[in-house]
């Protein structure tokens, strides 16, 4: 039957978006910065450009700093970065797609297990799996809300700050009336906490002497004194996690690691290749008597930073200095384990209603 006026077409038309959002699944993308598309040059210097062309990356007069990139720094990593990619290659793809693309289904089936009718998927700030990709998948399904939660535990302007970007750039376009929800950190949250020292306790944390190198992604210096709470957060994690270690003072640190440019002097420090030479020499010298256990915290997931950076260049540092490489412990990430799930399931509770 035909409406009789614009007002009728209005109310049924709220009515309609009232009843899709009380019965359609809640929506959830999980957030991250992403992967080239395949372990070959070429496809690495494509996602490369679009991730050092960010403007929340670019250290540089901008013209400066596209002229560095596309004539200096490209044309090596490109070759570089792909044969490292390829060591890393899983059957399924890239280490973080694989991981987060899993995690996304457990965590889907723990909130329906919950009680909570969900749709989980995957968006990424540069590649494939975009974030425009997981919206439109989410609006497809009918979702009645859509929730927004990078994977970084602990926030900041140039990695965090990317995703809300991508995020309000997309939105927008999507004609997609229902609420949204961005959580900016979980770095406190005591689910979290609680699971990377259970990864630590797990990798055989606890004998005496042992000490703890947890290592963080750098940001430039530059965000640090324009406000970046990053590293403030992560000193709030890291002594959180410390206490439900019981690990002593002075048995612990936290260091940096993957700088760009040719100014590291530019970025958070300190870096960890500097820190583990030092470790070494002091177990070396009798002064270190445990073990080191590095972790990364801040990775919900395997990365090339965590599966090539950490056995071929960090721990050879450490070793360079005199440390016995046996006594060099490497903690995983999350990746797509209970804890991580569980770490997931409770960050979306408090910090969003609707799921």
């Amino acid at each position: 039957m035909p409406f009789e006026n614009e007002s009728d077409r209005a109310d049924e038309r709220e009515q309609m978006r009232s009843e899709a959002q009380h019965n359609g699944p809640a929506g959830v993308i999980i957030a991250n910065t992403g992967s080239p598309d395949a372990p070959t040059p070429e496809a690495v210097y494509s996602y490369l450009a679009e991730f050092l062309m960010d403007d929340r990356i670019v250290q540089l007069p901008r013209w400066f700093w596209k002229l560095l990139v596309t004539k200096a720094i490209l044309p090596k990593r490109q070759y570089t970065s792909a044969q490292r990619y390829r060591a890393v290659w899983m059957d399924e793809g890239s280490p973080l797609i694989v991981y987060e693309q899993r995690l996304a289904a457990k965590l889907e089936r723990a909130l329906r297990a919950s009680g909570c009718e969900a749709r989980v998927r995957i968006g990424m700030s540069y590649g494939q799996h975009s974030l425009a990709d997981a919206c439109r998948q989410l609006k497809e399904e009918g979702c009645r809300s859509l929730t927004v939660l990078p994977a970084y535990p602990q926030s900041a302007y140039c990695i965090t700050g990317s995703v809300r970007d991508s995020f309000q750039r997309t939105f927008p376009a999507m004609n997609w009336d229902v609420p949204t929800a961005f959580v900016d950190h979980y770095g406190d949250d005591r689910i979290y906490c609680e699971s990377v020292a259970d990864t630590i306790r797990a990798a055989g944390y606890g004998e005496p002497g042992d000490r703890i190198l947890f290592d963080f992604h750098s940001i430039p210096l530059k965000d640090r004194r324009a406000g970046d709470t990053y590293v403030d957060q992560i000193r709030a994690s890291v002594e959180e996690i410390a206490a439900r270690l019981n690990a002593p003072a002075g048995s612990w640190a936290i260091c940096y690691s993957s700088v760009f440019g040719p100014h590291p002097e530019h970025w958070m420090g300190p870096l960890a290749r500097d820190v583990l030479p030092e470790w070494g020499r002091a177990m070396a010298a009798g002064q270190l008597t445990g073990r080191v256990f590095f972790t990364t915290p801040g990775f919900s997931a395997d990365c090339l930073e965590t599966l090539w950076d950490i056995p071929h260049e960090l721990k050879p540092a450490f070793t360079d200095g005199g440390g016995d490489p046996e006594r060099f412990i490497t903690v995983p990430p999350l990746n797509d384990s209970d804890c991580a799930v569980n770490t997931f399931l409770h960050v979306l509770r408090h910090h969003v209603p609707d799921v």
